[in-house]
């Protein structure tokens, strides 16, 4: 409204409680918006899938534990080997899951429910995707490969 409008209805009863009714509508719908932006950023990011293979990871990892972590955790990666054994849950509160031997690493992929477990064979090829949750080289051996554990949202593909 122009300033005329403004000194015209000014003597009309009721009109500044219509301005005012307008002024916060408007502060409502834009207080509104802000807080749903603001909501919207605190929504937990999408996983982010990257392309590396689980030798490089372990590479890294034996250079830089520290920077390697930062790097991959928290990463989903898709990674296709040959399973070397199953474990059962510990606790009720846990889930079982299988090992994978791929490229000089073993993937242990944490299953959601222990009937994912059922079918799995040891030398047989299986394909899993999941969130990078820990990787480390504990090695009783020099051949012991390194380790990199799979969880939250850990898909089996058969």
């Amino acid at each position: 409204k122009n300033i005329k409008s403004i000194v015209f209805n000014a003597g009309r009863p009721g009109y500044f409680g219509e301005l005012v009714m307008k002024a916060l509508k408007s502060s409502v719908s834009v207080l509104s918006l802000l807080l749903l932006c603001s909501c919207a950023n605190k929504l937990p990011p999408a996983p982010v899938e990257i392309n590396v293979r689980p030798a490089q990871i372990c590479k890294d990892y034996r250079d830089n534990e520290v920077r390697a972590e930062a790097m991959y955790r928290g990463k989903t990666i898709t990674v296709k080997g040959k399973a070397s054994g199953t474990v059962k849950a510990v606790s009720p509160l846990d889930h079982g899951g299988f090992s994978l031997e791929v490229d000089g690493a073993s993937i242990f992929y944490s299953a959601s429910q222990d009937s994912e477990l059922y079918d799995i064979q040891k030398g047989k090829t299986y394909t899993v995707r999941g969130e990078i949750f820990t990787i480390n080289d504990y090695q009783l051996s020099s051949d012991d490969p390194c380790h990199i554990i799979l969880r939250n949202g850990a898909t089996l593909f058969k």
